[in-house]
């Protein structure tokens, strides 16, 4: 009976993790693809300074949720996310423009592989 206990005790463990990760990885997300997306609309009307700005704060936030988004994702996908946002600002210019378009999608195909990554599946559990 003492196993039973510890195995339905384990599970909610897991279970709870799985759904508090997914929670982070969701709100995580969100934040950064409202970001990226001022980016870039910034960037399309040719507003290189608010691009800049906008992707100096997608830095921020980027670094503020780093922290905890490294406990449930890839620490590889975290190092690239890491270069791409920090090389990200450098290309808020007119002769760049082309590569600051390149990066963002690069970075939106990263945050939705993290997202997917992070889903609820036995994958995540065990």
């Amino acid at each position: 009976m003492k196993r039973l206990f510890a195995a339905i005790i384990l599970i909610i463990f897991l279970a709870s993790l799985c759904v508090t990760a997914t929670l982070i990885v969701g709100n995580s997300y969100r934040s950064f693809q409202q970001e990226l997306s001022e980016c870039v609309t910034a960037l399309k009307q040719k507003d290189y300074d608010v691009a800049k700005e906008k992707s100096a704060a997608l830095a921020r936030v980027w670094q503020e949720k780093r922290g905890m988004l490294s406990a449930f994702i890839n620490h590889d996908t975290v190092e690239e996310v890491d270069e791409t946002v920090a090389q990200l600002s450098s290309f808020a210019n007119k002769e760049n423009e082309a590569h600051f378009l390149a990066e963002c999608e690069v970075l939106k195909l990263k945050f939705i592989e993290m997202k997917e990554y992070c889903g609820v599946s036995l994958h995540t559990l065990f």
